[in-house]
């Protein structure tokens, strides 16, 4: 049996809401990290573009890095909340602690590639057993 399609309605549908996690900081500090909005995530990635007479190949992983953990950093859950780091002190945020940096870096990356339902189907999944192959 088919499941019915509803046509999605781009004026009627629900507003998005970003998903939120509170990350400890060495210090016993909180921060807020929000799962970015598609145009956050567009910035990411603009941010992560070398010059085109740069002959490193590839993307700028650490400007990356710096941009997500900026953008996604808030001061707590609420809609208005500031981000913890504005465009004009994101040279602050190389300068903290390094675990500090790690553990916002961990949580905002998983916010961006983790949807709910992928969140989901990774509680749900779990491996076999491994197959032995007896003694040698």
């Amino acid at each position: 049996m088919a499941k019915e399609r509803r046509l999605y309605d781009a004026i009627e549908a629900a507003q998005w809401q970003p998903r939120k996690e509170w990350v400890e900081m060495t210090d016993g500090s909180w921060v807020c990290v929000w799962e970015l909005s598609v145009s956050e995530a567009f910035r990411v990635a603009e941010s992560a573009q070398r010059h085109p007479q740069d002959p490193r190949p590839g993307a700028n992983e650490g400007e990356a890095a710096t941009w997500l953990v900026a953008l996604a950093a808030r001061r707590d859950e609420s809609p208005e909340a500031a981000r913890v780091w504005g465009d004009m002190e994101v040279h602050r945020l190389l300068k903290i602690n390094p675990a500090d940096f790690s553990r916002l870096l961990t949580a905002a990356r998983f916010m961006l590639q983790n949807s709910e339902e992928g969140e989901q189907a990774t509680e749900d999944f779990t491996l076999p057993p491994p197959v032995s192959s007896g003694p040698n």
